[in-house]
């Protein structure tokens, strides 16, 4: 579900917002992923287990109620309908070409496994190195929670302190990619 609301993202915000409206949903994913267990712990506790499997049923209806209220107003593409495999190609081809491109990409697969083995294997570490229960583990949640706000409310005045502040796109602009450094 995630790249298609990061693929909404530029018509919902303006360009020049895009880096805060990201970086505001990657809160909103820690802040879910902290808050969320310990509400269904609470869930779980006063309602059982099935309560929680309706209350995600339901939160998916009001998404689906969202989407389908929403007006889109989607402009014409210029260059039309592309076929799957050619545009795939053209992606590779992009990405080769692209040393930018290929260091974030490189970065994210260094990244990625290593943070979905944090994921699953937080509740293991919690219970038999740190000896925490329950609550204990609800409490590592919510440190990677803050821990995710506060790197969020602090990256932008790290970028301007470093003098690696994103460029921003202009209106006819040229789309290749700019050599600057992380």
């Amino acid at each position: 579900m995630n790249p298609a609301w990061q693929a909404v993202q530029p018509e919902l915000v303006p360009r020049d917002q895009i880096p805060a409206a990201a970086t505001l949903s990657g809160v909103n994913m820690n802040l879910a992923r902290a808050v969320g267990p310990a509400l269904g712990g609470l869930v779980v506790a006063l309602a059982g287990s099935a309560a929680v499997f309706a209350l995600n049923a339901a939160s998916f209806l009001v998404t689906i109620a969202a989407l389908a209220t929403w007006h889109r107003h989607p402009a014409p593409d210029p260059l039309g309908a592309e076929r799957m495999l050619p545009a795939l190609r053209a992606g590779h081809r992009y990405v080769r070409h692209a040393p930018t491109i290929r260091r974030v990409l490189g970065r994210a697969l260094l990244f990625v496994p290593c943070a979905a083995a944090l994921w699953a294997l937080l509740p293991v570490v919690a219970e038999r190195q740190l000896g925490l229960g329950a609550g204990g583990y609800g409490v590592l949640l919510g440190a990677v929670g803050v821990g995710a706000v506060l790197g969020a409310a602090l990256l932008p005045r790290v970028r301007a302190a470093d003098g690696r502040a994103m460029p921003r796109w202009q209106p006819g602009a040229s789309c290749s990619p700019r050599p600057w450094r992380y």
